[in-house]
């Protein structure tokens, strides 16, 4: 699926995510909704990971990450 989306998708996916994460932030917002799929307060967890690993993918594809992403050894799931 990377290699044949674009980065434009990608920004374009995150830019919605963070629309929704800023809504739900909003007060007395405990619900939004983007086409089809509803967020509620309790899934703001989710779609943070989420922008972070757009924001991953977006920097892989511009090469602003200098080509240290993936090779590098990580304890995070140890």
């Amino acid at each position: 699926m990377a290699s044949t989306t674009t980065t434009a998708q990608f920004i374009a996916i995150r830019d919605k995510l963070l629309t929704a994460i800023s809504k739900l932030s909003e007060e007395g917002v405990t619900s939004y909704s983007i086409g089809d799929q509803s967020f509620s307060l309790a899934n703001v967890g989710d779609l943070l990971s989420q922008v972070e690993r757009l924001d991953r993918m977006i920097a892989l594809k511009d090469r602003t990450l200098g080509g240290s992403g993936r090779n590098r050894i990580t304890l995070k799931n140890f």
